[in-house]
């Protein structure tokens, strides 16, 4: 059976910094054999959760249709997990944060990613390191420790805050021991 990543962006940006960096970990993933699932959260639809508990009443995650089941699908089908996306307002960006909210169906579920490996790659324009980065890795922690995965990592870009700085900035093989780790 073929492995599986599901890489969830944030960005609404097409040319931005978390797209060079999904872009490249979809590339890798596809070298090393794996079907990669792509899911661009910044230019979907996906609204937040109502919690209004009537997930899996149509026997799917999800009463709304708005995208978040296919996702959910993916995420299901996943060995791997990706979260790539800019930090906004220090933590995630609103369209990511309503697919996170949305964990709730899988997790009421018993759907857990127990067994799914997961990392964060994200950037900031702040110059300062560690701060800015503390929300919306205190939220990743937690989310990933109460669904079961495995976080295996962390890449966090500062004084990123133009389109193109990752690119132009990233050396060669910076991502190679996190994808190894992400990808095993």
């Amino acid at each position: 059976m073929q492995k599986q990543l599901t890489i969830l962006t944030g960005s609404a940006r097409r040319n931005g910094n978390a797209f060079y960096l999904a872009d490249l970990l979809e590339n890798d993933a596809k070298k090393m054999g794996y079907e990669v699932k792509r899911f661009d959260v910044g230019l979907m639809n996906i609204s937040g959760c109502l919690h209004c508990n009537q997930c899996y009443k149509n026997g799917k995650p999800c009463i709304k249709d708005d995208g978040f089941n296919e996702i959910a699908l993916a995420l299901k089908e996943s060995s791997s997990i990706a979260f790539v996306t800019p930090l906004y307002w220090y933590s995630w960006p609103s369209q990511l944060k309503s697919v996170i909210d949305r964990f709730f169906s899988l997790y009421g579920k018993g759907e857990l990613f127990t067994g799914k490996k997961t990392i964060l790659l994200s950037s900031c324009g702040d110059e300062e390191k560690n701060k800015p980065f503390d929300g919306l890795i205190y939220s990743y922690e937690m989310s990933m420790d109460l669904m079961g995965a495995t976080r295996v990592g962390t890449a966090l870009f500062y004084n990123a805050d133009e389109p193109d700085t990752v690119k132009k900035t990233l050396k060669k093989g910076t991502l190679d021991k996190l994808e190894k780790k992400l990808l095993a």
